[in-house]
């Protein structure tokens, strides 16, 4: 079987691995690639903050890119969404991960409970990607808990010519698309 995977590079990877493992023709076509922020990046961290948000993989990654001036903060704690988040953090070297399930709504209920004693006494960074629906820190914002959002990466379409279109889309036609 022919499978298309339109995953980002960085998240397709494994899943094109397993397919071509299972015998099938993997064709990668990732329909966006990241582009992470530095400067917002470099900023976002500097700004005093209790713990890191993170509501995707993504965000670890352009965290990651500080490289050795990430080690200060890899005794915060960091709130992720997901295991798959919680184990991108973990390889960035962050010692004390919280994972949740869900999305950004499950993230606050996840950091609320961690704050249900005692409220941190600085805002939360919360590293996220230039889109998004907001519901982390409205949450956070009304139950008295401060949080900094710092849009560190964004998502850019790619584009194909036409002669690529035609030899991965048509010439031979996919028989599913991930």
């Amino acid at each position: 079987m022919r499978v298309l995977i339109t995953r980002p590079e960085s998240r397709g990877g494994r899943t094109a691995a397993k397919l071509t493992e299972l015998g099938h023709d993997v064709v990668r076509l990732p329909l966006f690639s990241p582009v992470h922020d530095r400067p917002a990046i470099e900023a976002a961290i500097a700004t005093p903050h209790a713990a890191i948000a993170v509501t995707s993989a993504e965000a670890v990654r352009s965290l990651a890119e500080l490289g050795p001036a990430l080690a200060p903060h890899l005794d915060t704690r960091l709130f992720a969404v997901g295991t798959a988040t919680a184990h991108a953090a973990q390889a960035a070297g962050f010692r004390h991960v919280d994972a949740s399930v869900g999305g950004g709504a499950e993230l606050a209920s996840l950091v609320l409970g961690h704050y249900a004693t005692s409220r941190p006494d600085r805002p939360i960074l919360y590293l996220a990607g230039e889109r998004r629906k907001g519901r982390f820190e409205k949450l956070l914002s009304e139950n008295g808990i401060a949080c900094v959002v710092a849009e560190t990466y964004r998502m850019e379409p790619i584009a194909y010519s036409i002669e690529e279109q035609q030899a991965l889309l048509v010439d031979r036609k996919a028989d599913a698309v991930m």
